[in-house]
């Protein structure tokens, strides 16, 4: 009976055993069961797998300069530069992140299990998924299928699903390479940065294959956790991750010791790369390049493609698109740095700076070769090549001589008048207009060589006025300056610049660029060629040039223009040293609140505007140095080594040039300028000759008989004829001029009376009487008798006093 009762338990025992057993294998098979339900339904919303979308992630278009220079790029979302192979990647990124993230990616298929367990065991740990356990491909799925990256049983199942699928479809470098590409990598400059070539361009200014282990490994520990470990050179956290990166390294035998001890060593956070990059929504070392990029793209590729400009505008933001500029990078970078210099601007001024446009083309088809939009893109995003503002004296070339050259009405070696006039203007007081020249000054009769050197303001509207402002304002139109209003085209003040409209630096050098080029007008263009990611050509740039001026007019302009350079009296004097090789014209406005300049020759045009953006007087430089004027900024850029580089670069041969420089359709006379005829003895002593450049058969074939010698002597300060009665002691055998002068009025001050009337031959003669010596027969005066030639060249004379220094404008 014992016996019995103590075997009792033993089969209880057992009972329970199997009835444990059974409630295991039932919560097994429901568990599995369940399982299977769960799966079948996340099957059932699983996105469908596309290894080509995988590359259609939003991809910046990418900005290149004519010499194959990044200059920047454009993104919706951020900078993403996706590598095209793995060869780029270089040889110690890709190790790096597979020792980080995924230390068997080429021997599993896509899901790691027992990574997955041990990621298991800590999700039940901490009761919640906690992540880990992913590889390489399982991350590139989330990435790009599951950007939203929910933390779900239902999305880490698809994953993994997607995973397997994505192994068999692909191989494993083509998989290395897209993730490569799609890592995000938080903000660096204040740019969201995607994929690593960006990142190693932000971080480290060099290509991702060009890294080292130590940067490589810096790079790979970030897209672990952005924040925590953002690029920063004080970030602890992620100089910790990069040291445990490297010995992973080192421990997979990745780095050998030596490379690894130098890695170690390197410590690339204290050199990360200290080039400001522009917190906009485009990255580039040149903002004010790309601003005029995304002007003028987005029109070029709606074109081309045939969508809206709100689709065109997607396409640059999204689509990896490639645009190749006209930008020279030597350039860029020349009048980048010479932008940045303070001393060549005026200090500010209660709280305004002073600012610049500089627009730099290629003489013989106006492309873009460089722009200096502003000082600084950060304080002031304004892009003042493109700004519109009075161009003052620096139309006077294009739309008053050029036109009246074009039209045979006059040559360098013509006579005009700068002689006080007054203009009816409706919309002056008193409805008058009295203009000035910029030393309120009027010379009297002069060359338009020498008008235009000087630029005085009467001799060109006088000449706009005979060939009529609407002639003026056609050619303009002609030359890309649409900027004018319609009432500039019956008005006599677009001849010194006066206009309702404005124009641009980037307009003016355009058609400046013309008289370069022989009188043919090219409109600027910047962008050269645009490709889509794959490299096929959607658009490419074809420049075509207009003939505007003749050769001939194109070709004495230059001739002039240099004058303004060379001459002491042209306004653009401190730069004589460049004179043999840069022709130019000054232009300022009223008050001096725009200054110009713009230099070309056949190589390079340069188009210079300075002043504020809330138009005020530009202030005097302190002793008289060039700061704060186009002339110190246009000196500077000229004489840098990229400048002298470019016009071997751009420009024709020496050869050519010698056949240029002796045109035999023009031919070279020394004239008089106050008559215009040949130089007599006369003008030469007084000082009124120059060489002209005149197309040939319009040389002047007389001489001049306008300056005469004359005898004076003086009465109560002032020179009168002297007669037979005048002590031969007294008299006086001057020069003078026997010209016509024109009637004023009456009102009109006498310190506007031309310079040159008090070289005028006396009326009165002298009171004690007598017969005026110049009226003596030449047979009692054998001095007066004869050619010019043979007189002395020895007598005295009364020069015209000379024009101040110029204020350089």
């Amino acid at each position: 009976m014992q016996r019995r009762s103590e075997r009792k338990p033993k089969k209880n025992t057992r009972k329970r055993r199997r009835a444990r057993l059974m409630i295991l294998v039932s919560i097994l098979a429901l568990t599995v069961g369940s399982s299977f339900a769960l799966t079948a339904s996340y099957v059932k919303t699983l996105p469908i797998l596309d290894p080509n979308a995988l590359n259609e992630t939003s991809q910046s278009t990418l900005v290149y300069s004519a010499d194959h220079q990044w200059l920047g790029c454009f993104a919706a979302d951020g900078d993403r530069r996706p590598l095209r192979s793995l060869r780029d990647a270089g040889v110690w990124l890709a190790r790096a992140f597979i020792a980080a993230e995924d230390k068997d990616f080429f021997h599993h298929h896509g899901v790691d299990f027992s990574a997955i367990a041990r990621s298991a065991f800590q999700d039940v740990k901490s009761r919640a998924i906690v992540g880990g356990g992913s590889t390489i491909t399982q991350q590139l799925v989330k990435l790009t299928i599951f950007p939203r990256q929910q933390r779900t049983i239902e999305r880490k199942v698809q994953e993994m699903l997607l995973s397997l699928e994505l192994e068999r479809r692909e191989n494993k470098p083509t998989i290395l390479l897209q993730y490569l590409n799609a890592l995000y990598f938080g903000k660096m400059g204040g740019v969201q940065v995607y994929g690593v070539e960006s990142a190693a361009l932000h971080a480290f200014g060099k290509h991702a294959r060009d890294l080292t282990p130590a940067q490589a490994a810096l790079l790979a520990a970030i897209p672990n956790h952005p924040v925590r470990y953002a690029l920063r050179a004080d970030n602890k956290h992620l100089a910790h991750r990069q040291a445990y990166i490297l010995s992973r390294m080192h421990d997979l035998q990745m780095l050998s010791d030596t490379l690894y001890r130098r890695a170690v060593a390197e410590q690339p956070l204290a050199h990360l790369s200290k080039a400001s990059l522009q917190a906009t929504p485009y990255e580039s070392m040149y903002p004010y390049v790309m601003t005029q990029v995304s002007r003028e793209a987005p029109a070029l590729i709606a074109n081309a493609l045939q969508m809206s400009p709100l689709e065109a505008e997607l396409q640059l933001q999204t689509k990896g698109l490639r645009i190749v500029t006209t930008i020279d990078s030597r350039l860029q970078h020349a009048v980048h740095n010479v932008m940045a210099q303070d001393r060549l601007f005026l200090a500010a001024q209660e709280k305004l700076r002073e600012e610049a446009g500089v627009a730099l083309v290629s003489t013989a088809d106006s492309r873009i070769l460089a722009i200096g939009g502003g000082r600084d893109f950060a304080q002031n995003e304004v892009d003042h090549t493109l700004a519109l503002r009075q161009p003052g004296s620096a139309l006077k070339p294009l739309i008053v001589y050029a036109p009246a050259l074009d039209a045979h009405r006059l040559t360098p070696g013509s006579i005009v008048d700068d002689a006080p006039r007054n203009f009816p203007d409706p919309n002056a007081k008193n409805h008058i207009w009295f203009p000035k020249n910029w030393d309120s000054k009027f010379h009297g009769l002069m060359t338009v060589r020498d008008a235009l050197m000087q630029s005085y303001n009467a001799p060109a509207i006088s000449i706009l006025e005979a060939i009529h402002p609407a002639t003026g304002y056609q050619y303009a139109e002609a030359l890309g300056l649409h900027g004018l209003a319609r009432e500039d085209a019956m008005s006599l003040g677009l001849a010194i610049g006066g206009i309702r409209g404005g124009v641009s630096p980037l307009e003016l050098a355009s058609a400046y660029a013309s008289l370069g080029n022989g009188g043919k007008y090219t409109q600027s263009h910047l962008i050269e060629r645009i490709e889509d990611r794959d490299g096929h050509v959607i658009y490419q740039a074809h420049p075509h040039a207009v003939p505007v001026f003749s050769r001939a007019t194109a070709h004495m302009m230059t001739d002039m223009l240099k004058s303004v350079l060379a001459s002491p009296y042209g306004t653009a004097y401190p730069l004589h040293s460049l004179a043999g090789t840069w022709a130019g014209k000054t232009g300022t406005t009223d008050e001096n609140k725009d200054a110009w300049f713009i230099g070309y020759n056949d190589a390079l045009t340069i188009s210079i505007w300075m002043g504020y953006d809330l138009p005020r007087t530009i202030k005097d430089a302190p002793h008289r140095t060039l700061a704060g004027h186009p002339l110190g900024l246009f000196s500077a850029l000229a004489h840098t080594k990229e400048i002298a580089q470019a016009l071997r670069t751009y420009g024709h041969t020496a050869q050519a040039a010698k056949i240029r420089a002796t045109d035999p359709s023009f031919v070279r006379a020394h004239v008089c300028t106050k008559s215009g005829a040949l130089a007599s003895p006369y003008c030469i002593a007084a000082g009124d000759d120059e060489w002209d450049e005149f197309p040939k058969g319009t040389e002047p074939t007389s001489v001049c008989l306008m300056h005469r010698q004359i005898a004076v002597t003086s009465f109560q300060q002032q020179w009168v004829l002297a007669t037979t009665e005048t002590p031969p002691s007294e008299i006086r055998w001057m020069i003078f001029l026997d010209r016509h002068v024109l009637p004023q009025d009456p009102k009109l001050d006498k310190k506007y009376e031309p310079l040159d009337w008090k070289m005028i031959i006396p009326t009165r003669a002298d009171p004690r009487g007598g017969v005026p010596l110049s009226e003596v027969d030449e047979a009692q005066n054998p001095s007066l008798s004869g050619d010019p030639s043979d007189q002395a060249s020895s007598m005295t004379v009364t020069p015209l006093p000379p024009s101040p220094s110029p204020p350089w404008r």
